[in-house]
């Protein structure tokens, strides 16, 4: 098994340990959560460990837009140029998100969708002789995943996801100023298993989404 695999699944029996805690024994006193029903900006960051080292959000920027703390949109966008390699590939994707219940462990399920484009230039003696290489990625899938708050503007989360992944690739060829392209070629496949690029995801909110407060022993109340 993948260590990345086995990380994500500590980091789900530690959030499904910690849940299964608090209903245990209410005589003691455990942290509540008091939900914020306002509009919350984050950005999202990917690792591949618990040392929670930052690495980009699925090789791109990342931005995610919390309502009410039950609905959510994770954004994507990512570009790249090189002039050297002649190559030029743009990314954009949204997921979708519907939280089953808001606190400090909230389960989700949801959809989401990624298309981008992806060009590569080779050239030959001169101007008029070249080939091109056209490339575009489509993704559309399905995930289920639970997003566990560290701190009060920081949580994490990690997901499962069955996707349908298309590619549509194309060539055009030039030879002395004549074009010629070739028909579009599509493939697919389906492909289940740890969405996020199997990696999980860390969100740092610009302001805090929950607030962590104690709840008094109910024994104490009551001899008082």
């Amino acid at each position: 098994m993948r260590i990345k695999n086995v990380v994500l699944i500590i980091i789900f029996c530690i959030g499904f340990s910690y849940v299964y805690s608090q209903g245990e024994d209410d005589s003691t006193e455990l942290p509540i959560i008091e939900e914020k029903a306002i509009t919350q900006w984050g950005f999202i960051f990917n690792t591949n460990n618990l040392l929670l080292d930052i690495e980009s959000y699925q090789a791109g920027v990342g931005f995610k837009v919390l309502r009410d703390n039950n609905v959510a949109l994770r954004l994507l966008g990512d570009i790249f140029y090189s002039y050297n390699a002649n190559t030029f590939s743009a990314t954009l994707g949204v997921t979708y998100e519907k939280h089953f219940k808001p606190g400090r462990l909230s389960p989700y399920w949801g959809g989401f969708l990624e298309a981008g484009y992806m060009g590569q230039k080779s050239e030959g003696i001169n101007s008029d002789n070249w080939t091109m290489n056209n490339t575009v990625p489509v993704s559309l899938g399905a995930v289920l995943g639970a997003e566990f708050f560290i701190m009060e503007f920081l949580s994490i989360f990690a997901e499962y996801s069955l996707s349908i992944d298309g590619l549509i690739t194309s060539t055009s060829t030039s030879v002395d100023g004549d074009v010629t392209k070739t028909d579009p070629e599509l493939n697919f496949s389906i492909d289940s298993g740890i969405g996020n690029s199997s990696s999980l995801g860390i969100v740092i909110y610009l302001d805090d989404v929950i607030t962590f407060e104690k709840k008094t022993d109910t024994n104490e109340e009551a001899d008082d």
